[in-house]
């Protein structure tokens, strides 16, 4: 199995069409995100993964709607400037 030593987003192309279709003023908290990153981080060290594809897609909804629930907007919505 691969050793994750290194993250390098510009090297996740292949994440951004994971990325949900979520405002640019969206913000969660902090704390919240960070026990959520540092779950699967474990997960992930005990060697846990998904069954399949459908199983990880279920999971990244269900973040999804954590982050509408939990999601403060500051300002104004803005279009992407990608």
């Amino acid at each position: 199995m691969a050793e994750i030593r290194k993250v390098s987003i510009e090297e996740t192309n292949d994440l951004l069409s994971y990325i949900p279709d979520l405002p640019f003023n969206w913000y969660v908290p902090a704390r919240q995100a960070w026990t959520y990153l540092a779950w699967c981080l474990f997960q992930i060290r005990s060697g846990k993964t998904f069954r399949n594809d459908k199983d990880m897609n279920r999971c990244m909804e269900q973040f999804e709607a954590w982050i509408e629930d939990y999601a403060i907007a500051f300002g104004e919505e803005k279009e992407n400037a990608d």
